[in-house]
């Protein structure tokens, strides 16, 4: 019951703030008296049958506020105002049952207690119990779409996600993708970033709603609001895309958030639209800091982008060393290409014989990853290594890889 544990975890962590959600005659108050309480007033409100005073009560014996921790005191304190038909009470009590805590694992009381609250309109119950459905024991695929739905239906976020991708995939029940874009409405409404990622590729793809680039990359740019990286990059390809430049400064925008979230493959694209869309001295300098960091951080393609930049001068000072470096930073990081360019790179402006045999290398493993112009290459450095049975090899290679004028008759 892993996910069950999540939630456990989230929601003791937060107990007393908990209290901000009970509510008696449809009201919530946004500071119940009862926090300001001292333990033994609230013990007294408590005794006196105030439901709001006694969550409270055992919210702090559960986390020692006040007074010594006694979990097995706020398990009692809980089950008896769940039993009152407090619903955040008969939640914590599924989730103390659940864990073991204050008390043996219960399991059957765990689905009781959390069955009660969720009929009570408590939306983390309803969640945990299409969690059980879902993927426990009890494995009844209807009935976790279900409360999935009904906990959606109380505003829980998650849940919303939940049901929208059960009904897209089709992993439960027969896939919906009508009710699926509701489902992530609901949830991009509710500030769920999943939810607003999934919507906007229901809109780029018109598949459960009519095709609409424009409320795609809407929803995609509200995901990449939510800390969503990948929906950046996805807004930003289709602003690039459907507008060109006319957008560069939104896509720009789009791609400088993602990158905070520190994701490298975003750093990279970034990096390529200042060094290619921009191009102003202070953006390609902007690009290599972007290449560096990526590169840094694992990113082959942005290795090799400042091995050309090296290799050309282009907004740095140009230097064959540092270009071979990166692009052997590359070629290790698993890029052919990189290999074949750091091989290029050595065979043409370092005559050493050192340094030829670091080409032969670097232009074999190149070759090796179906790379075939570095085939070629290799051939001709091997002939001048005098190699010509590894020279032979090479061109077979070649010619296996489709240059026939390497292929022997």
């Amino acid at each position: 019951m892993r996910k069950l544990v999540k939630h456990r975890t989230l929601l003791m962590a937060v107990l007393p703030l908990a209290l901000l959600a009970w509510s008696c005659g449809g009201t919530k108050p946004s500071v119940p008296v009862e926090t300001l309480l001292p333990l033994g007033q609230l013990q007294l409100e408590c005794d006196a049958s105030n439901p709001a005073a006694c969550f409270m009560l055992a919210t702090r014996y559960y986390n020692g506020e006040d007074v010594e921790r006694d979990h097995v005191r706020a398990r009692q304190l809980f089950k008896d105002n769940c039993d009152q038909n407090e619903p955040l009470s008969c939640t914590n009590l599924a989730m103390m049952y659940q864990g073991g805590e204050g008390g043996n694992v219960d399991i059957n009381g765990a689905f009781d207690s959390f069955q009660r609250a969720c009929d009570l309109d408590e939306a983390l119950a309803c969640f945990n119990l299409a969690e059980r459905y879902s993927t426990g024991d009890v494995g009844n695929p209807a009935q976790a779409l279900l409360l999935y739905e009904r906990a959606c239906q109380l505003e829980s976020a998650e849940a919303c996600y939940r049901a929208g991708r059960l009904n897209a995939r089709g992993e439960l029940v027969e896939a919906d993708l009508v009710r699926a874009s509701q489902f992530f409405d609901a949830g991009c409404q509710l500030d769920e970033r999943q939810s607003c990622h999934a919507l906007g590729m229901l809109y780029e793809i018109g598949k459960g709603v009519e095709a609409n680039v424009d409320k795609a990359i809407d929803y995609y740019e509200r995901a990449c609001q939510l800390e969503a990286p990948f929906s950046c990059s996805q807004a930003a390809g289709l602003l690039d895309a459907n507008y060109g430049a006319a957008v560069v400064s939104r896509v720009v925008s789009l791609l400088e958030r993602g990158c905070e979230t520190d994701s490298v493959d975003i750093c990279f694209q970034l990096g390529v639209v200042y060094l290619i869309d921009l191009g102003t001295p202070n953006d390609v300098a902007r690009a290599a800091m972007l290449f560096e960091h990526s590169c840094d951080g694992g990113h082959a393609k942005a290795c090799s982008s400042l091995g050309v930049m090296y290799e050309k001068g282009i907004g740095l000072k140009a230097s064959v060393s540092s270009a071979v470096t990166y692009f052997e930073k590359a070629c290790s990081i698993g890029d052919p290409n990189a290999c074949a360019f750091a091989g290029y790179v050595l065979m043409d402006g370092s005559p050493s014989a050192k340094d030829q045999i670091i080409a032969a290398d670097l232009l074999e493993r190149a070759c090796a990853g179906d790379v075939a112009i570095a085939c070629v290459a290799l051939v001709e450095v091997l002939v001048e290594l005098e190699r010509p049975g590894e020279a032979d090899l090479a061109r077979q290679r070649a010619c296996a890889l489709g240059l026939s004028e390497n292929c022997t008759p």
